[in-house]
């Protein structure tokens, strides 16, 4: 490792002058991929986040989305889904792979495939299987085995349209030490498979700020990814798993105006108090989102990297579409005003771009709109190549 990091040093600067965009090689592939995975949206609760009343059975791979949502996630102008599947009931005590899901995993991109859309597949495991990865060597070791297993089981898929990340919202509480095992995992998938390019994110639940802190890999042909849902007392207002004071939380607008003292003074906490007060006087619209992003892509240009936002959105059960819809706007659009790929969440949960109801799935037009997505005719889809 120490020869091949002073052999690197020496021909860093021979590399930077050839493509000063680009030192480490591999990045010029990483950067043409991301061109395939501008605009997609997350595939969530189907391979992941079932709870403990949902098996992982043929059942529910085989009804909770079918290829009639694939063709309108298409149809929709999307170009890629972020597929997330847990890997836990993946992994076999042999060291195997467990073959009724992979095989409804299979099948699952097999048909986002064949309807033109790119694919990243997202290791989303739950919250106790990251905390033990966090603190157990065991575990650690057993999911590069993991990954490796898993990489070769899909070395058969198109490098182009296929995307690997390795691990959602990591919980390690040290950045160094995520980073150092992140590595680790990097050089397991790189010992069975050199073409993929793998998805990279920060610790604690991959926030930007965490972002900043990452040290990059010696491998170039990585995407890095950060989640977006700031401020999160209007896009989680609500939410049963969040923090309790936004439980009870209703009614908060976007963009954010100082004067909250009437909707804080409703509240009864008073951490939620302070909170509706902060959201107000933290000046929430647009050049505010604006300037924050503005500093991510500026972690890009200095470390000669490439970035996507794998997960932003909002709570759709307590706010009012219009908010819901300038915040996605505003977001979208600071992400592509700096060069930045991104993946709404997510497509028929509690942020979707769907909806459910009486057997119907009904697309939420004013998030398409907010979007910029250019709906397709039926029967415009076709196989991407």
């Amino acid at each position: 490792m120490r020869k091949f990091f002073l052999v690197l040093l020496f021909a860093a600067p021979f590399l930077f002058a050839q493509n000063p965009s680009f030192p480490r090689p591999g990045t010029e592939i990483a950067a043409r991929r991301l061109e395939r995975i501008r605009h997609g949206v997350n595939l969530s609760h189907w391979f992941a986040q079932l709870g403990s009343e949902t098996p992982y059975d043929a059942r529910h791979f085989g009804t909770y989305n079918t290829s009639k949502d694939i063709e309108l996630i298409a149809r929709t102008g999307f170009d890629h889904v972020r597929l997330t599947f847990n890997p836990e009931p993946l992994m076999l005590p042999n060291g195997e792979l467990e073959p009724a899901m992979l095989q409804a995993l299979d099948a699952a991109v097999d048909t986002v495939l064949a309807n033109g859309l790119n694919v990243i597949l997202d290791a989303h495991p739950e919250s106790p299987f990251k905390q033990r990865l966090s603190v157990d060597f065991a575990s650690r070791k057993a999911f590069v085995i993991f990954w490796q297993k898993f990489a070769l089981h899909e070395l058969r898929r198109d490098p182009e349209r296929v995307f690997f990340e390795l691990l959602n919202e990591p919980e390690f509480e040290s950045s160094d030490e995520w980073s150092q095992y992140q590595n680790q995992i990097v050089s397991g998938v790189r010992a069975v498979d050199r073409q993929h390019t793998l998805i990279l994110g920060g610790a604690k639940w991959s926030g930007m700020w965490e972002l900043l802190h990452i040290t990059p890999s010696e491998d170039g042909n990585v995407i890095y990814n950060f989640h977006y849902y700031d401020p999160h007392t209007f896009t989680h207002q609500g939410a049963t798993w969040s923090m309790k004071w936004l439980i009870p939380l209703r009614g908060l607008r976007y963009p954010a105006v100082q004067d909250q003292k009437k909707l804080a003074d409703a509240q009864p906490t008073l951490e939620g108090k302070l909170g509706v007060i902060h959201y107000g006087f933290d000046s929430w619209g647009f050049d505010r989102i604006s300037q924050e992003i503005g500093v991510a892509a500026d972690w890009t240009r200095l470390n000669h990297v490439v970035l996507t936002c794998n997960e932003f959105g909002v709570y759709r059960r307590f706010t009012e579409p219009v908010d819901r819809e300038k915040w996605l706007s505003d977001v979208r659009t600071a992400l592509e005003k700096n060069g930045i790929g991104w993946t709404i969440w997510d497509y028929a949960g509690g942020f979707g771009v769907v909806v459910r109801e009486n057997g119907k799935t009904n697309v939420d037009t004013g998030i398409v709109k907010a979007l910029a997505l250019s709906p397709k005719k039926p029967g415009a889809v076709s196989a991407g190549n």
